[in-house]
């Protein structure tokens, strides 16, 4: 059933061949190259050719996806295995939902928080900028940069309404600056500006290195480590599709990368007027 939720089927518009090869020999194997490029053109769906199935089936081994079965290929028992542990300790996080932090109304102090998992990190960030919490005294909005746009790798439906639940109780706007300019930075800002952000991409102001955020008299920096960066800048260089994310993702998961993720909550009402000014002149044609 994973493999079904998470890749793409034969009807499936603007699945790449790779994606096709493994959804079809999630169903039937082991199946040669001549038997796999028949059944892709057999689907309608895309026009490809053989040499472009042959090299497919070809990447798909050398990165442990597929093994030879004789003339034919199969799915490899591992990748298998390694994706159902991986789907199943995903489908507990979200059951449970996790750890989910709260802010307390009258901190003063900083709050730091440190995260392992990038699924749970986003979704309790969504969750902590939907309150009111951190607006104190200040404007009831949320500005700020990202390294890269963050998305939840599993994604569920139910985080379309956390997003829109996140503009709806920043009553000034959501304005959301992203620094990188990848294609799956675009790919997740046009999923941003449908929940009401504004967006800009590919800001390129050296003054901001990482994540960093006004709420109202709270400035929030998110901090990953070097290991971690590393694994963002893979991810996001290697997709630009949500399929592909889900793939790239687990590949570099199953590397053993340590997550790690640190999040400093700060009152600071001076500091926040200032970035926010900052922030918003990246985007002054829009409230012009």
């Amino acid at each position: 059933m994973a493999l079904n939720v998470v890749l793409p089927q034969l009807g499936s518009r603007g699945a790449g061949t790779k994606d096709l090869i493994i959804s079809i020999l999630s169903h039937e194997w082991p199946l040669s190259a001549k038997e796999l490029h028949s059944k892709i053109v057999g689907s309608r769906e895309t026009e490809v050719s053989y040499q472009a199935v042959h090299k497919g089936i070809l990447e798909l081994e050398g990165e442990g996806v597929i093994e030879r079965a004789g003339r034919a290929f199969q799915l490899r028992s591992d990748w298998i295995e390694n994706l159902k542990t991986y789907a199943t300790d995903l489908e507990e996080n979200y059951t449970s939902q996790g750890t989910k932090y709260k802010i307390p109304l009258d901190f003063t102090k900083p709050i730091t928080l440190k995260f392992n998992d990038m699924n749970l990190f986003a979704w309790n960030m969504a969750e902590i900028f939907s309150e009111n919490t951190l607006a104190g005294n200040g404007e009831n909005s949320l500005v700020g940069t990202m390294a890269h746009a963050w998305f939840p790798f599993g994604f569920r439906f139910n985080d379309f309404n956390l997003v829109a639940k996140m503009v709806r109780s920043n009553k000034k706007g959501v304005y959301c600056a992203i620094l990188g300019n990848l294609p799956f930075d675009k790919y997740v800002a046009n999923f941003y500006r449908k929940a009401g952000f504004n967006v800009a991409v590919g800001i390129t102001d050296s003054i901001f290195e990482y994540s960093v955020v006004a709420k109202g008299d709270t400035i929030i920096e998110t901090k990953p480590s070097p290991e971690t960066t590393e694994l963002i800048e893979n991810i996001y260089s290697n997709t630009n599709t949500l399929t592909g994310y889900f793939k790239e993702f687990t590949r570099q998961l199953l590397k053993k990368h340590e997550v790690d993720i640190t999040v400093t909550f700060t009152k600071n009402p001076q500091l926040a007027k200032v970035l926010r000014k900052q922030i918003m002149t990246y985007f002054e044609d829009d409230v012009k």
